[in-house]
């Protein structure tokens, strides 16, 4: 799946937040879901909760580069990247969700 974050979603991101940081405004256009607790970015994954599912999707190191870069406040531009599924979240880590 192609991610695109662009220049608006930079904008109305919000540093060190899960829900609401710039990749996480362009996962929720990518899977056309507007519903803030569905997913939400970790640091080197992103998790889809669809229909109680938790669905893992991997970082590439550009997209971790980037959450690093824009929570200290550093020069981000816009970019594109891609995602493939990960491995599913074990029962343990899904219930510390």
């Amino acid at each position: 799946m192609k991610i695109k974050v662009t220049q608006k979603d930079i904008d109305k991101g919000v540093r060190s937040s899960c829900y609401y940081c710039p990749i996480a405004h362009a996962f929720k256009r990518a899977v056309k879901n507007n519903n803030d607790c569905d997913s939400y970015v970790c640091t080197s994954y992103i998790v889809y909760r669809p229909d109680d599912k938790r669905d893992r999707y991997e970082l590439p190191k550009e997209a971790r580069k980037f959450i690093k870069r824009f929570d200290h406040y550093q020069p981000v531009e816009p970019f594109s990247f891609e995602i493939k599924k990960g491995k599913p979240l074990t029962f343990r880590a899904a219930a510390l969700i």
